[in-house]
């Protein structure tokens, strides 16, 4: 019996079934008089309270319930308001026998109770001639293939403030897991089992009466020997057939109030894309081992003006700036020593403003987007559709570009501190936008399966406008001295078999071998190599959006009223340039109302 206990522990969160159809209507009549009367007498309308009574009782007589046990609150209660108004206890004593014929445990309301009124109850009980009978009494239900099983309890003892459960489950089922809280009136306690739950199945069950601290008090049957109910249906088919229009039935009954109607999610998660196209904060970088050229020293002189001394982000300069740039290097350039890799008209004749502002491109492979929040409020429009706004807030972490300390702006002094130092420190750029790439958007889902289930699959779709960025680690070391060459792959000159090209700004590489001014270009170019090779590799980001659409799939999960969790698998497709595909995984709590 201790595990019956537990059980039955749990039984108060159970839905209340209804009452017995063949008497349902009336006796809800019977039931509602009852309180309605019990009101009366509260307020000492005594004369009404006595005439709401007679009313029912006769009406129940006329409705076939002369002697239903359902009576004999109504009886007892009118039995006080006789004693109330007359003070007679003959008439009164009469008056309770007709209630305890009909329940012999009939027991006083609340309201009336006192030692005198008991005492007449006690003699009304001998004069019956009756007995207690058994502590429960029962009487298996007719079977229903195709409708509602009632079931009735008569309680021979007080169950105030307890509880009636049935505990069952279908023929060949294991454990008995599920369970009804009977309804309670007087001494009858009834409950309804649908037939979407019982499918016209064959039934064992059991009963147990808990007292108001829910410890057992009586039964009928246990989980050893429980009762049974053979109901003979046809075939399994007639069986899934009546329980699939019950279902029907039921749900039009209670319309699609089970599920939640607002959602308000609130996800964590993370993502992975298909990163191509080019890097935000990397200037096109340039590997003087395969190809260097004018062009490209130009390029790196003039990124040094836009990435070094003014802020990051500025546009290249004019071709007219940028001679002004050339003049100013060679201001400071040190005594003899050219500042530049060729001719200041060469140079000038080599400027690109377009080639030199291309960003370092990347090929096609996947990138995390490592860390995201989403918060979204959906409402259900119809059974299970559910439409949302939401927004996705990235974190962009990760990236770690290093590159020379942009809160210099003398040119000079990054020229000697960055271009010609052995090994810069360099500092972590910090990216044009901020730490955190925002999108909105709408999403529409569909659940599956049936309203009242707790754990639900769903599928749908997405649109909206923003961006998410991938982190995108590259092949390559960070360039500290801002000439536009990774400091692993840097080299003093490109020398073919046409002739030699210094990299800037090692502009003397080119010399004779036996030259100081070559020889200290290139142990510069040689030292800025090594202590490149034992750097980490750059760390960049790629832009995806601003536009984008997708599917979504996944789960809800409802675990109380208000509370539920979620997870779901976002793919998105990112436009229009480059476009690609993210996958964002997202889970977290839903707050349901």
């Amino acid at each position: 019996m201790k595990q019956v206990s537990f059980t039955g522990a749990l039984a108060s969160v159970i839905w209340l079934t209804s009452w017995a159809m063949a008497h349902a209507g009336p006796r809800d009549d019977l039931r509602g008089a009852y309180q309605s009367a019990l009101q009366q007498y509260n307020d000492l309308s005594l004369d009404q309270a006595g005439a709401t009574l007679d009313s029912a009782l006769s009406q129940a007589q006329s409705s076939g319930l002369g002697t239903d046990i359902a009576l004999a609150p109504l009886l007892v209660l009118r039995a006080g308001i006789i004693h109330a108004q007359t003070n007679d206890k003959q008439k009164t004593v009469a008056a309770m026998e007709e209630a305890v014929r009909i329940d012999y445990n009939v027991v006083l309301p609340i309201e009336l109770r006192s030692s005198e009124l008991q005492a007449m109850l006690d003699e009304a009980r001998k004069r019956s001639g009756g007995s207690p009978g058994e502590p429960v009494q029962h009487t298996t239900p007719q079977p229903e293939c195709l409708g509602d099983l009632q079931f009735e309890v008569v309680v021979a003892l007080p169950a105030e403030g307890g509880q009636v459960a049935l505990y069952w489950r279908k023929e060949g089922e294991g454990t008995f897991e599920r369970s009804l809280s009977m309804d309670l009136f007087g001494n009858l306690a009834t409950a309804s089992l649908p037939l979407s739950d019982h499918s016209g199945a064959d039934l064992e069950y059991f009963v147990v009466v808990f007292d108001n601290n829910n410890q057992p008090l009586a039964g009928k049957g246990d989980q050893e020997a429980p009762l049974s109910i053979a109901q003979g249906c046809k075939s399994k088919k007639l069986r899934e057939a009546g329980g699939k229009d019950a279902d029907k039935k039921e749900r039009k009954k209670r319309g699609p109030v089970a599920f939640p109607r607002v959602f308000i999610h609130l996800g964590l998660g993370t993502g992975v894309g298909v990163a191509h196209g080019e890097v935000e904060q990397t200037f096109q970088q340039y590997n003087p081992n395969k190809q260097y050229g004018l062009r490209e020293a130009a390029c790196a002189i003039a990124r040094l003006w836009a990435a070094g001394p003014g802020e990051y982000g500025d546009p290249l300069p004019k071709p007219i700036a940028f001679a002004g740039h050339l003049n100013q290097l060679e201001d400071f350039s040190p005594g003899a020593t050219t500042p530049l890799p060729g001719s200041k008209d060469m140079l000038l004749a080599a400027y690109n403003q377009g080639y030199c502002s291309r960003q370092h491109g990347v090929k096609a492979g996947m990138a995390p987007a490592p860390f995201h929040f989403k918060p979204e409020i959906g409402i259900r429009v119809g059974r299970a559709l559910v439409l949302s706004l939401y927004s996705r807030l990235q974190v962009v972490s990760g990236s770690k570009v290093l590159r020379d300390d942009p809160t210099v702006k003398d040119p000079e002094v990054v020229y000697q501190r960055y271009v010609l130092d052995a090994d810069p420190e360099g500092v972590r750029q910090r990216p044009l936008f901020p730490t955190i790439g925002w999108s909105i958007g709408v999403k529409a889902r569909y659940f599956f399966g049936k309203d009242t289930k707790k754990f639900r699959l769903f599928a749908g779709g997405f649109a909206g406008y923003g961006f998410a960025r991938l982190r995108v680690p590259l092949p390559f070391a960070n360039d500290r001295n801002g000439n536009s060459v990774p400091d692993n792959y840097e080299a003093a000159s490109l020398r073919t078999s046409t002739g030699c090209q210094p990299v800037w700004p090692y502009n003397h590489a080119c010399g004779d071998q036996g030259d100081q001014a070559t020889l200290d270009d290139q142990a510069l170019a040689a030292s800025v190599r090594a202590n490149g090779k034992k750097a980490e590799n750059r760390i960049d980001t790629v832009l995806l959006g601003p536009g984008m659409i997708g599917g979504t799939f996944g789960f809800h999960y409802q675990i109380v009223k208000y509370f539920g969790l979620f997870g779901e698998l976002d793919v998105g497709v990112w436009f229009p340039a480059p476009a690609t595909v993210l996958f964002d995984l997202t889970v977290g709590p839903v707050i349901t109302f």
